[in-house]
């Protein structure tokens, strides 16, 4: 079955994504990342997720700096490791 993408590598690496849930990538977070990836192109799979990681390690950053500890520590334990993961 489909989920997202017609390679079944790809849509089944999307599903382990999607699986993590409340520890990882937000479903509506995934299929953003999702639509910047071009279909059977590995850089690009790489890319939309690195760069989605590094925006909310920079955002988890941030909000340590704010000393919003709850915040950051749910993004860099949780989200971070699903989309490098992904």
């Amino acid at each position: 079955m489909k989920i997202y993408f017609d390679d079944p590598e790809y849509d089944g690496q999307f599903l382990r994504t999607l699986d993590y849930g409340p520890l990882g990538a937000q479903i509506a977070e995934a299929w953003a990342i999702a639509a910047d990836i071009k279909a059977g192109d590995a850089e690009s799979w790489y890319n939309a997720w690195s760069s989605y990681a590094d925006l909310l390690y920079d955002l988890a950053v941030k909000s340590e700096v704010a000393e919003n500890r709850v915040y950051d520590s749910t993004i860099i334990l949780g989200r971070c490791m699903s989309v490098h993961g992904g």
